[in-house]
């Protein structure tokens, strides 16, 4: 069998999230309708790396298919030919042909998100569907030293959705830093694994401290408290964006 990987990008505001639902439309769904159209089998199967949710964008979601080697469509054909079946929400940015064992979501060592704050009194028009909206200004400084006690091995509890159904909370950040380039503030996180709403978690919690509701210390009894109650709003949607998965 061919298998064919795909870098896939979208705007998640019209979809309700990346994983395909009966009932819903969904970028996995819209994708795998593209890709059974241009190889005419209807029982091909589409794998994608993460499960974002509903709202939230990507530029680097990651997803496989397989072929028969007697399928000869080449990967600029199914480049070329993906983007005219798919909305123009979702964009496939490459394609490439990988060994036959490459899976998208069990190969995965790791993800890079990014969360997009708008920290200004009026915002824009050009971002309104892809940041948070925060009018008040922030102290990054406080943000940045909160956020050094997420960084590492730890159990992820306090920052967990309450319908998490992870059979382990604890997860390995391996970096997360704050970039401002104003009004934009974007808070990246590389991570092993995530839970569910992890980031966006994160993110209300961070803002709470950047607001001076909380102390950046607080952060470090949030995670030791391992409550979800102890810990911030969860950031809307509409502010993440799947930036990279790795492997």
């Amino acid at each position: 069998m061919r298998n064919i990987k795909l870098i896939i990008q979208y705007d998640g505001t019209n979809y309700h999230g990346w994983q395909i639902q009966s009932r819903c439309v969904t970028a996995q769904g819209e994708v795998l309708k593209a890709v059974r159209k241009m190889v005419g089998d209807n029982s091909l199967k589409l794998v994608g790396a993460s499960r974002t949710d509903s709202g939230v964008h990507a530029i680097g979601q990651v997803g496989n298919f397989q072929i028969p080697e007697t399928n000869t469509i080449d990967c600029l054909a199914f480049h070329h030919g993906l983007n005219s079946l798919t909305p123009d929400d979702i964009v496939i940015s490459a394609v490439q042909e990988v060994s036959p064992e490459f899976h998208a979501r069990f190969d995965a060592r790791g993800k890079t998100y990014c969360y997009q704050l708008y920290n200004a009194e009026n915002l824009s028009i050009y971002h309104r569907r892809f940041s948070w909206h925060i009018r008040r200004r922030l102290d990054l400084n406080a943000m940045r030293q909160a956020s050094t006690h997420l960084r590492g091995c730890h159990d992820f509890t306090s920052f967990q959705a309450a319908s998490c159904g992870a059979e382990t909370s604890i997860r390995t950040v391996f970096a997360l830093h704050i970039q401002e380039r104003e009004p934009l503030v974007r808070i990246f996180i590389r991570a092993n694994a995530y839970l569910y709403r992890m980031v966006r978690n994160i993110v209300g919690t961070l803002v709470d401290v950047g607001f001076g509701k909380r102390e950046p210390d607080d952060v470090r009894r949030i995670l030791e408290g391992k409550n979800r109650t102890l810990a911030g709003m969860t950031a809307p949607a509409h502010g993440l964006f799947l930036l990279k998965v790795h492997y």
